[in-house]
């Protein structure tokens, strides 16, 4: 079964393939198309890779959610608009929570589970980067849908 790939997942597999890290491959195709320039794009979403380097929110999960911030996010201080953000933001985490069981990376990527105790390190690793792809590719469509779905909160 062949799954299609919107331009923006093809993209941000474009851009993880080349070794940029999760949340640098989600917001940059996101960042681009919204006049913030690659380079840029990338050097913002750097430090928030593999759960900001310790396993923690999955970058591609905070990628999601700054390119959400980008396009549908507020400036000025305004209390419906901060909860209605507030809510976007919440429903985003729990529909990546709900697919990955998990929003933080080290959870997602646990590489002590019982059924990968036996297999060779190669092995091991090959099945952890597919689940950083899936993340990828997921938080992309989720933040597609939502933007779909929800007209600017300003």
């Amino acid at each position: 079964m062949t799954i299609e790939l919107s331009k923006l997942q093809e993209k941000a597999l474009a851009l993880f393939e080349s070794r940029l890290n999760c949340a640098q491959s989600v917001f940059a195709v996101f960042a681009e198309e919204h006049g913030i320039s690659l380079q840029h794009a990338l050097k913002i979403s750097s430090t928030f890779g593999g759960g900001m380097s310790v396993g923690s929110a999955c970058g591609a999960l905070t990628g999601g959610l700054m390119a959400l911030g980008l396009i549908l996010g507020f400036d000025e201080y305004d209390p419906e608009t901060k909860e209605s953000f507030a809510n976007l933001t919440e429903e985003y985490v729990c529909r990546f929570s709900k697919r990955f069981e998990s929003m933080d990376c080290r959870e997602i990527k646990n590489p002590h589970e019982p059924e990968l105790k036996d297999l060779p390190q190669e092995e091991i690793d090959a099945i952890l980067r597919q689940r950083c792809v899936d993340c990828v590719l997921f938080a992309v469509s989720l933040a597609e849908n939502m933007l779909q779905e929800n007209a600017p909160l300003k």
